[in-house]
């Protein structure tokens, strides 16, 4: 995983969450996304086993029916590398729940 983005911090020096217009800057410009380090930490209500760092490797964007189709290759540091496929929901989920890394 590259490492080309710096931690950004609060003034506490904790890690800086996203905000709402950076997950939708992102999601609207997923080129943003490449080279970008994000740690994953759901909240404990939440289905979903997978936290820790990850990144998007690539993304491709398809019109079937006249309708934006985004598919996001996503490596995640607990699956040693492998890049799992995400749609943009999915995506739009662990970007709101991430930290830069």
């Amino acid at each position: 995983m590259s490492d080309s983005t710096p931690a950004q911090q609060t003034r506490t020096g904790e890690a800086k969450a996203l905000s709402a217009n950076e997950v939708s800057e992102f999601l609207n410009n997923p080129h943003m996304l490449l080279g970008k380090r994000f740690l994953h930490t759901p909240p404990p209500d939440e289905d979903q086993e997978y936290k820790g760092m990850w990144e998007v490797e690539s993304y491709t964007a398809r019109v079937p029916e006249g309708q934006v189709d985004q598919e996001f290759m996503v490596l995640l540091e607990d699956m040693h590398g492998a890049a799992l496929p995400m749609g943009r929901e999915e995506v739009e989920f662990m970007l709101t729940h991430s930290t830069y890394a």
